[in-house]
């Protein structure tokens, strides 16, 4: 779910960072300890009961991800979401840590480290504490927070204030948290039950879109732009995305009951 992927970001950082400053082979250590990991989570599957009865052998057929008429609307909402939300993921685990070390002025890979797992801390919890609150609600306030954390970022790049990069952190989490859940449910609770597989596929699609292509341009213009110019680039860019989403989602909020007709005398 939405919390252990949140969570496990965060931890995910904070121990490869551990590997690589206390073990050796720094190089080969994390790699090895995440595929010992998948393999177990391989192997816990394969032993799991398979709750839907199959009458005959099992077959599995390839479907195209698309998304039916009646869903559309609610998909674009929940796009622009997971754009916004899983952008922010994909640059921080790509310049975040970079940014950590200039600013605290170490060399020390756990304290690089610090504001990934802010973010996956901030966003499960976040998570956790809204599970009940409106879809509407959670991708419109979300993605508002999100915005505000990526002006602060930017303003700590610009500023060398570490302080202010592990507050906008954490704002950055916990908006990612609630405007991906609430974008999630919202979705969710629109698709017709035949098309759920489809859909959610290619909601997916734009969430690893998200979440990579920005992380590689980034990587990419750090260089030659420098690291304050490729943040407040990003961050302009990401933000405004993120205030789009809040509009759109908060123009999905329920209308309120218009009010009974006067009863004629």
């Amino acid at each position: 779910n939405g919390v252990a992927s949140a969570m496990g970001m965060g931890l995910g950082v904070l121990v490869s960072a551990a590997l690589v400053e206390l073990l050796p082979a720094p190089r080969v250590l994390p790699y090895a300890v995440l595929l010992a990991l998948l393999l177990a989570a391989f192997a816990g599957a394969l032993r799991m009961p398979e709750p839907v009865a199959r009458p005959g052998r099992l077959r599995l057929t390839p479907q195209r991800p698309r998304v039916p008429a009646e869903a559309r609307r609610p998909f674009v909402v929940a796009s622009l979401g997971v754009l916004s939300s899983w952008s922010i993921g994909g640059l921080f685990l790509a310049l975040g840590p970079q940014l950590a070390a200039s600013l605290f002025e170490s060399g020390n890979h756990l304290v690089a480290g610090i504001p990934v797992f802010v973010v996956g801390a901030c966003g499960a919890l976040a998570q956790l504490a809204c599970g009940r609150t409106a879809p509407w609600l959670g991708a419109c306030l979300g993605s508002v927070a999100l915005a505000a954390g990526l002006a602060l970022i930017s303003l700590s790049a610009s500023t060398g204030s570490s302080a202010v990069l592990i507050a906008g952190s954490a704002l950055v989490g916990a908006g990612f948290g609630v405007a991906f859940l609430g974008a999630l449910r919202a979705l969710s609770a629109a698709i017709p039950l035949d098309s759920r597989a489809a859909v959610m596929s290619a909601f997916y699609v734009v969430a690893y879109l998200a979440i990579s292509v920005p992380a590689v341009l980034a990587g990419a213009l750090v260089a030659p732009l420098g690291m304050e110019l490729t943040f407040e680039i990003f961050g302009a860019a990401v933000g405004a995305l993120a205030l789009l989403a809040a509009f759109e989602a908060w123009r999905t909020r329920p209308r309120a009951s218009a009010e009974p007709a006067l009863a004629l005398e």
